[in-house]
């Protein structure tokens, strides 16, 4: 019985010891396993445009963007309304009219010019058959315009370095899209819109452009892409995809003109209203040296037009690095 006895202790001994080893095989095993790795975090973003023609390059982005990004695009009718949703945090990034930056920030608000978006574009445009054929003949007269839109600064300046005094001018504000409709109905007797509103004005015969507004000193400017400092300290990187995706976007878009045509016929646009006024807009993405030139000399006249109360300080109006960035990777 004593053998018997030790011969049990011995195998529960055995069994006991075997277990043991078992256990921290197994254990070992389950701590060499490789751990699932979390699904990749997507760095999303939305923008701020106006509603139209000048801005449909950015239904493009989606399909250019890099993975690991999204963005989303929200459309408002007016550059106010644009500029309004980028200030109140709404939106990360804004394509707006320089002028309506120029006037924010010298107003104090924290913006930043990342880089180009959409040149030229302005038009004066008055009815086909009548007396108004020159800018001069806006004295005395009713001119539509949008609030904060290039075309609307533009025509003020000129008219000031025409000696004309804006106040004897009616000014009434339209959403864009009201323009021709207003124009028709003679509810105004001419209007500054873009060249998508003029095209139609020309090729429906009841509307021709006076006057390109510009001048020499002021450059072509009109979109940008603009953001804020709170933007660029939070997503810096998400604003840097989306200056990259807005190269190639502009250099697939800017002389493609089947891409053109069906953005305007997207838009219910007739593209003949884009084709005659080919020659007077451009979609580009970089800044040139320039630039900052004119924009100076822009927010210059408009404070001499009373249209800003002081100048913003142009050492703080860009921010370069995302272009600087943007050549670098291209060159690589």
């Amino acid at each position: 019985m004593k053998h018997r006895k030790h011969r049990l202790l011995a195998i529960g001994t055995a069994l006991i010891l075997l277990g043991g080893v078992l256990c921290g095989c197994k254990a070992s095993s389950a701590e060499t396993l490789p751990e699932e790795s979390a699904p990749a975090q997507i760095q999303t973003g939305t923008i701020a445009a106006q509603s139209g023609y000048l801005s449909s390059p950015l239904q493009e982005y989606s399909s250019y963007v890099s993975d690991g990004f999204s963005c989303t695009v929200t459309e408002y009718s007016t550059p106010m309304e644009t500029l309004d949703a980028l200030l109140s945090g709404e939106s990360d990034l804004g394509v707006v009219p320089l002028p309506a930056i120029i006037k924010a920030q010298s107003e104090g608000q924290p913006l930043k010019i990342l880089c180009n978006f959409f040149q030229k574009g302005a038009t004066v445009v008055a009815p086909a058959e009548g007396d108004i054929d020159t800018i001069q003949d806006l004295k005395n007269r009713s001119v539509g315009y949008v609030e904060g839109s290039t075309e609307y600064t533009l025509l003020r300046l000129l008219l000031k370095s025409e000696n004309i005094d804006s106040s004897t001018i009616e000014w009434i504000s339209f959403k864009p899209e009201e323009l021709n409709e207003a124009l028709k109905s003679q509810t105004i007797d001419a209007y500054c819109g873009d060249m998508s509103y003029a095209g139609t004005a020309i090729i429906e015969s009841f509307g021709k452009i006076i006057s390109y507004p510009y001048q020499d000193a002021l450059g072509y400017n009109n979109l940008v892409l603009v953001t804020t400092d709170s933007a660029i300290s939070q997503k810096r990187d998400w604003l840097q995809e989306m200056v990259n995706t807005n190269r190639t976007v502009m250099e697939m878009v800017a002389s493609n003109h089947d891409w053109q045509s069906s953005q305007a016929e997207r838009l219910g646009i007739d593209p003949m209203a884009i084709s005659v006024e080919q020659d007077n807009f451009q979609w580009l993405w970089d800044l040139e040296e320039e630039y900052v030139i004119y924009s100076r000399n822009l927010a210059s006249e408009m404070l001499n037009a009373e249209l800003i109360t002081q100048m913003p300080d142009f050492n703080t109006s860009f921010d370069f690095t995302f272009l600087e960035k943007t050549n670098q990777e291209y060159l690589s």
